[in-house]
Parts: structure tokens; sequence; C-alpha cells
């Protein structure tokens, strides 16, 4: 069981990245004004979703039973149709994505240097990346979830930031960030939606990944002192 499991995760993390690299990077699919950072990250996490669909059905059925019985869906279906609460179940993580997307705004604009498509594919993105918080948000009390939520927030946000003055530096910087995101998202998901107890030494290989991207940063900051 326990190394079923830990093939399976190992799959949904590595499994994505050289198909998000190679389509990003070799011209698969090139788009105009979409950088290959950005489309490796989408397409990274595209497929570990469809990956971690298919290596963990049973999971996602047990996990679709037990949001159903939840105290908090139940009196939600009381009020309204159980389609309309299994669509907005589905859209939490993407509702999240917008509210994050405008909140950054308001700190830093930067909604208008970018296309719609690019907009979209952020979005999208984000909203994938937010989608282990969805059980958390429903099964957890407000104090607990706000917690998880906002860790994850922080690495997440530290792994984004962390790209910006490498962005366009190539494979290895967008191998790195993916398998960052992918590792620490696939480590939420088994822990909180799943039920799959997990150690510390899971985000292991994500701060890895996230050291060596962020030196680049660091020797910007140690010549700026």
């Amino acid at each position: 069981m326990e190394s079923t499991l830990f093939s399976n995760r190992l799959v949904s993390i590595l499994g994505p990245l050289p198909i998000a690299l190679l389509i990003a990077n070799l011209g698969i699919s090139s788009v105009d004004g979409i950088s290959s950072l950005l489309m490796a990250l989408f397409i990274s996490l595209f497929f570990q979703e469809l990956f971690m669909r298919f290596l963990f059905q049973d999971e996602n059925q047990i996990l679709s039973r037990r949001l159903g019985n939840s105290e908090t869906l139940i009196k939600f279906s009381s009020m309204t149709a159980p389609i309309i609460v299994a669509i907005c179940v589905f859209f939490i993580p993407f509702i999240l994505s917008v509210i994050l997307l405008i909140a950054i705004h308001f700190s830093t604009p930067f909604i208008s240097t970018f296309s719609i498509l690019e907009l979209g594919l952020i979005w999208f993105s984000l909203g994938l990346l937010l989608d282990p918080l969805t059980s958390a948000i429903i099964e957890l009390d407000l104090s607990e979830s706000a917690t998880v939520c906002l860790g994850y927030l922080v690495f997440v946000l530290v792994g984004i930031g962390g790209a910006v003055n490498w962005a366009n530096d190539g494979m290895i910087f967008q191998f790195l960030l993916c398998l960052a995101l992918l590792n620490v998202r696939a480590a939420f998901m088994l822990e909180f939606s799943y039920k799959h107890q997990t150690s510390l030494a899971a985000f292991a290989p994500s701060a890895l990944a996230l050291f060596i991207a962020m030196i680049p940063n660091l020797t910007l900051l140690i010549e700026r002192l």
C-alpha cells in the first residue's frame, strides 16, 4: 500500500514535467505572447490533474462521498439543488483564484499588462494550484482552514514570486518551479483531500527546488546591499 502510494505520487509529480517542458519549449504549441514558463506551468498542472484523477480513482470517489456527507454541504443542499452545490464546489478554487488575482492587482497593478488569453491561463493555472484547498475549506473549521490556506498560499506565492527575475532563463528554471509547485500540490492533496498522512519530508523536493531556483535572486539581493 505504502509503496503504491509513493509510486503513484511520484508519477503524478514527475510524469507531467517532460510533457509540459517539451510542449512549452519546442514550439509544439507556441502561442504568440504566451511565455514558455506560463505555458509549462499550465500544461504541467493540467496533466497532473489528469494523472491524479487516474492514479487515485478510489481516493477521489471517497473524497466525493465524504464531501457530500459534510455538514456544510448538507446545509447548503437543503437550500438549493444538488447540481448547484456540485457546481459551486467545483468552482471554489477558481473563485479563490479570481479573489487572489484581484488582491494582488490592488497591491501591484498588473492585469493591464497581460492579454485576455494570458489572464485566462493564469486564472486557470492558479485555480488548479488552489484545488487542494477545497476539502480543507469545506471540512475544517474556520481557524484550521484559514491556517491551512495561508500556509499553502505562502509556499505558492514564494514560488511564483521567485520566478519573476528568471522567467526567461530556460528550461532548467521552468523545471524547478513546476517541480516545486507540483510536489507541494500533490502533498496537500494527499494530506487534506485523500487523508493520507504525509510527513514534512514530502515538502523537501519543493523546498530544494525553490532554493536552487532562488539563487539568482539571492545574488541580485547581495549585489544591492
